[in-house]
């Protein structure tokens, strides 16, 4: 199992580091957006998450679908479709994440969105590389 995962890792570096990287950027921002609106504008931060979850999922679309994949022969409605279906999928892991640490253990939002961040990364780049950004006819 590890040998597999090893061989897949090396095949598809190149994803996994600009995955990784835009990845980065987007939690930067997703952190400064929930900064914005929970601590400047002073929204509960059920509702700062998701206004800081829309925003940066925008940016990490784009990024992911231009950058990391280079899926630029396919269409963004499609991809779009497909995109959403994750997000929602990444949404309610947040929020539910976010209810427990926020809720339960007394934390701020901040340390909500990190530690649901890493939770969802790995399946978020494995959705996208094999489904939201395939290219039609290519299955790798």
């Amino acid at each position: 199992m590890l040998n597999i995962f090893s061989l897949y890792c090396i095949k598809n570096y190149k994803f996994i580091f600009k995955f990784c990287l835009v990845g980065f950027g987007t939690f930067i921002l997703n952190l400064g957006f929930v900064w914005i609106f929970f601590d400047l504008i002073g929204f509960g931060y059920k509702l700062s998450i998701t206004c800081a979850y829309v925003l940066t999922t925008i940016t990490h679309f784009f990024l992911n679908k231009f950058f990391t994949f280079k899926s630029v022969s396919e269409g963004i409605v499609l991809h779009g479709v497909k995109y959403i279906l994750m997000l929602l999928m990444n949404y309610l892991i947040t929020i539910g994440i976010s209810a427990v640490i926020v809720g339960f253990f007394k934390q701020t939002p901040y340390i909500s969105i990190t530690f649901s961040t890493l939770f969802i990364a790995s399946f978020s780049y494995l959705f996208m590389r094999h489904f939201v950004f395939i290219k039609i006819g290519k299955f790798s």
